[in-house]
């Protein structure tokens, strides 16, 4: 066997003959065969836990959680809207569970539908100005964030004491009126465009009710 590998290590083609006999004849075939590992215990299949999901989502499981066929670390289960759409939707479970997924895409058609607050150009001059007066970063184009747009609003009618040292409305303090008249917030928890004007709005149709409560 060493002369054999000796003269293929040299190089010589001329005793390949030699050293394939000596192989045959040695392990009864040209290379040895790999013995495979036995495996000692069966494979433990992945016990998937179902997770609930969140409090927000239209979304109801119609059968157990399992892993996704390309994507095994994933884990998926079959969902039903409450949109009224019969075929169930799949999604990621815990996308679900965190509220990233609410429905089959209803809500999201729904808010591409929704026809957004109108701004006018001279407001958005008027909110940059303003901005740019406390130190509040804007853009120099296209549409001011709401949250500027909506403070601007109250700062102008003399609603200090709704906003923050910065000059801005607070998130947890629109959050919580969000929650208490039935808003819908983003992912998350997210404030989204409609709800900064929409609390800026509540807020000062309040005052104007109580500055007609005072007149009578």
């Amino acid at each position: 066997m060493w002369r054999s590998n000796r003269h293929l290590a040299r190089g010589g083609a001329q005793l390949q003959d030699q050293a394939d006999a000596y192989i045959l004849a040695t392990w009864g075939e040209p290379r040895p065969p790999r013995r495979k590992p036995e495996r000692a215990k069966a494979r433990r299949l992945r016990d998937l836990r179902g997770t609930p999901p969140h409090r927000d989502s239209l979304l109801t499981p119609v059968d157990a959680p399992y892993s996704h066929p390309d994507r095994p670390a994933e884990i998926v289960r079959d969902y039903r809207c409450a949109c009224g759409n019969p075929h169930p939707f799949t999604a990621v479970q815990a996308q679900v569970t965190s509220g990233n997924t609410k429905s089959g895409g209803c809500l999201r058609d729904q808010a591409r539908r929704q026809r957004r607050s109108v701004i006018s150009r001279a407001e958005t001059q008027a909110v940059r100005a303003w901005a740019r007066g406390r130190g509040i970063e804007t853009g120099e184009n296209g549409r001011v964030p709401a949250r500027i747009t909506a403070s601007y609003r109250l700062s102008e009618a003399g609603r200090l004491d709704v906003l923050g040292a910065d000059g801005l409305l607070e998130e947890a303090r629109v959050q919580h009126w969000a929650q208490l008249n039935g808003q819908k917030l983003g992912a998350r928890g997210r404030v989204t465009s409609e709800v900064w004007l929409a609390y800026a709005t509540d807020a000062l149709s309040r005052d104007e009710l109580d500055d007609c409560s005072t007149e009578q």
